[in-house]
C-alpha cells in the first residue's frame, strides 16, 4: 500500500480566523496563543512532504481540484 502526504500551508492569521470561526461544539477550543504554537511546532519540524498546497486564497472547490489532480496524477504512477 502506498500513500503520498500534502502539506498545507497559509498565511498564519488566515489560520487562526479559520480556527476560531470553526464550530466549536465539533472542535476543541483553543486560545490564539495555542494556535501559534502548534503552528509553529509543526513549521520547525520542516517535515518533507509529497506534495505542497497553498490554501491562503482558494475556494473550497479550488482545493478540491488541486487534490483530484495530485490524487489522479498519483495513481497513475503506482
Amino acid at each position: 500500500m502506498s500513500f503520498i502526504t500534502i502539506k498545507v500551508l497559509t498565511d498564519p492569521e488566515k489560520c487562526l480566523e479559520r480556527v476560531m470561526t470553526r464550530d466549536h461544539s465539533i472542535h476543541i477550543n483553543i486560545s490564539d496563543d495555542q494556535v501559534d504554537q502548534i503552528n509553529s511546532a509543526v513549521l520547525a519540524k520542516d517535515i518533507k512532504t509529497d506534495f505542497i498546497i497553498e490554501n491562503t486564497h482558494k475556494t473550497i472547490d479550488e482545493l478540491k481540484e488541486e487534490i483530484r489532480m495530485i490524487l489522479k496524477n498519483t495513481s497513475s504512477e503506482s
